[in-house]
């Protein structure tokens, strides 16, 4: 059987662009805010948030988007990632529960067992 020219130009066009390999992209960025202001009842209080909030401020969230686009053999991700501020911000208004502005050292005692990077559940 006879292969027109174009057809056999076009497979192993194909062919050498597959074997050459898939060109990738990573990127991850991070997205900040202003820091929430924030008072504490006693510093005993600010001491039970900071040392929860240091203990899991390594766990945050991150958002990745991931695309393949055949055609041109090319893999890119994308992520976000919260800044400190972020996370500051979501735990102070996970800790405090009545949004008073004020945590106080009952609020503190439950952050400290419940907080967990901000993947504890929403209040």
């Amino acid at each position: 059987m006879h292969m027109p020219k174009k057809t056999l130009l076009f497979l192993l066009s194909f062919a050498l662009m597959a074997g050459a390999g898939c060109v990738s992209y990573q990127e991850t960025k991070s997205s900040d805010v202003a820091r929430t202001h924030v008072a504490f009842a006693s510093d005993k209080t600010a001491r039970i948030f900071y040392e929860a909030f240091t203990a899991a401020s390594g766990v945050g969230r991150k958002t990745e988007r991931e695309t393949c686009t055949l055609l041109f053999f090319t893999y890119t991700k994308t992520g976000t990632v919260p800044g400190p501020n972020a996370l500051f911000n979501e735990a102070v208004r996970f800790c405090d529960t009545n949004g008073d502005g004020q945590i106080t050292e009952a609020e503190a005692e439950v952050f400290s067992r419940t907080w967990n990077g901000g993947t504890a559940a929403s209040k």
